[in-house]
């Protein structure tokens, strides 16, 4: 989309993201998002050169932290300016998770999830085809022989630069020729700490390590 959601939230808190892997190894995207996001042609939304209009669809996503439901607002609203209407559901938490992991049912387009990882095999966890639901938790069931291929060199490269140009090219596979994953954004996990918590260490996951922290009597 020509808006990110991110722009609406404070910059201190989120940054926007314009690919599926760690933003250390992301290809380059000129600071533009991907042409399978552009709406330049009035009513018509691009995707890899397949020309979508006209189409409805429902989205779920959970309540919690990051306002995820107003972050879906935010797409239902400029997927409705390329002529695309999304029903958006919401869930309590658990019950949310338990539909997730069955994948995505017929008449439902997407899924909304706050999760990613440092390492680039985050892409393996989510995308490669043998993880579709009840294997893992590829839960649109993108399957795409292409990338299982490119996973599995992935895997096998020790070369750090040589890995990181393998998972580049899976990356523009799922966002431009495929269209099948929607990063939004990063949340830049601010903590608020006293001045006597000591030794933390706030690594850019989804969790906190506490065995370097201590506090000062």
């Amino acid at each position: 989309m020509r808006s990110s959601p991110a722009g609406s939230l404070p910059d201190r808190l989120t940054a926007s993201r314009l690919c599926c892997i760690n933003p250390l190894t992301c290809r380059d995207t000129s600071g533009k998002p991907s042409q399978a996001f552009g709406y330049e042609n009035g009513s018509n939304l691009t995707a890899g050169g397949l020309c979508l209009d006209g189409l409805a669809g429902s989205s779920n996503q959970p309540p919690g932290a990051g306002d995820p439901v107003a972050m879906a607002e935010w797409i239902q609203r400029d997927l409705a300016k390329v002529g695309i209407r999304v029903k958006l559901e919401t869930f309590d938490w658990i019950t949310y998770l338990a539909k997730m992991f069955q994948g995505l049912r017929p008449g439902h387009g997407a899924y909304q999830l706050s999760w990613g990882m440092t390492s680039n095999f985050w892409i393996d966890i989510v995308a490669r085809s043998t993880r579709q639901p009840d294997k893992g938790v590829n839960v649109g069931w993108y399957a795409n022989p292409k990338v299982d291929g490119l996973l599995d060199t992935a895997r096998v490269e020790l070369d750090d630069k040589k890995r990181a140009a393998v998972y580049k090219q899976i990356d523009r596979i799922i966002m431009e020729e495929d269209a099948s994953f929607f990063p939004i954004c990063n949340d830049l996990n601010l903590v608020v700490l006293s001045p006597k918590v000591k030794g933390f260490v706030n690594p850019p996951e989804e969790w906190f390590q506490l065995w370097t922290p201590w506090v000062e009597a």
